[in-house]
Order: C-alpha cells, then sequence, then structure tokens
C-alpha cells in the first residue's frame, strides 16, 4: 500500500495547509498504514503528529525537508533539499541537531541550511533516511535536467557515502533512465 512519506502540514508555513489531526484522519480513511511528515525546516509538529498518529492506529514517520548546499560550497541562496527520516532514536536526535544548527549557525541571506561537510564532519547522518529532494528540488535532479551526468553521479556517490543503505532517490523517469 501507499505511503506518504513527503506530507507538509501548517507547520510548513506558506507550503502546507493541513492541520495535523487532518492528515492523521485522512490518513486512516485512505487505509495506510503510516505517513511521513516532512515539514520545511522545522520539527514543530512532531510532538502532536507522534500522538495523533499512535491514537489513531497510524505509524508515525518523523522527518524534515532541509536545504543542503554541496560539499565544500559555500553558504548560498541556490540550495538544494533533502528530506530526512528518522529511523532510530539516534536518527531523531541528529535530526534536532540538523535543524537547529541551520537556524543557530547555518542561515544564509535568510535561508536555513547545512552542508554535507558539516552533515559528516559531526556524524549527524546515523539513524536518518535521506531522500534526494525529487527531481525539481534534488541536486540529482537538476543535475540530470541540466545535463550534466557526472555531477549527478558525483553528488550520488557523496550521499551513498553519507547515507550507506539508508538512502533513496526520488525519480522521475528521466532519473530512472540515469540509474
Amino acid at each position: 500500500s501507499f505511503i506518504n512519506l513527503r506530507a507538509h502540514t501548517a507547520y510548513s508555513l506558506s507550503e502546507g495547509a493541513i492541520p495535523v489531526s487532518t492528515l492523521v484522519q485522512k490518513t486512516k480513511e485512505m487505509g495506510m498504514p503510516a505517513v511521513a511528515v516532512t515539514d520545511t525546516g522545522n520539527l514543530f509538529g512532531a510532538l502532536e503528529f507522534s500522538i495523533t498518529s499512535k491514537n489513531e492506529g497510524i505509524q508515525p514517520i518523523i522527518g524534515c525537508q532541509v536545504q543542503v548546499t554541496p560539499p565544500s560550497a559555500n553558504p548560498s541562496n541556490n540550495t538544494d533539499t533533502l528530506i530526512f527520516l528518522v529511523k532510530s532514536n539516534q536518527g531523531y536526535q541528529n535530526l534536532l541537531k540538523i535543524v537547529s544548527y541551520t537556524y543557530l549557525k547555518g542561515v544564509h541571506q535568510g535561508i536555513p541550511q547545512v552542508s554535507l561537510d558539516v552533515l559528516k564532519s559531526k556524524g549527524w547522518t546515523e539513524g536518518l533516511i535521506c531522500l534526494t529532494g525529487g527531481p525539481t528540488q534534488g541536486r540529482i535532479g537538476k543535475e540530470l535536467a541540466a545535463g550534466h551526468i557526472d555531477r549527478a553521479k558525483s553528488y550520488l556517490t557523496t550521499l551513498i557515502e553519507l547515507f550507506p543503505e539508508s538512502l533513496y532517490i526520488d525519480s522521475s523517469p528521466r532519473t530512472a533512465s540515469f540509474l
């Protein structure tokens, strides 16, 4: 059965409008056993989501959509999207650290962000599943769309090193043909 791994709630400011309780109820009505909330840049609704989901018999998957800069890149307004899903307590602790970092040390021209270099040096990828951001928001999709297959492969290699056995590619027909 289908499980939505990229739901945004009203806590995704200017991006989502659905209240957590409505999302959980719709998930239940559609017969989905689980749903992931991956609000952009924050975990404001994580506790409410976890409690509401469990009370309704739905498996909550906590996550977050995060803006990242590639390895060795300077902070910029041209960030890419990665989605992090929690798979363990260690992953939850690391996601808290990542989101906190983006606001406390990673804001550049109003955009909270973290570099892949920071994720690697801090060891914050353990316990997390990474989704590549899809065909338009993630670097792999952007590079493929621009015809830069070698850059896409290089970035994919970096992500595989950071998230061994925990990396999933949000695909489109173009991405699928690359794989």
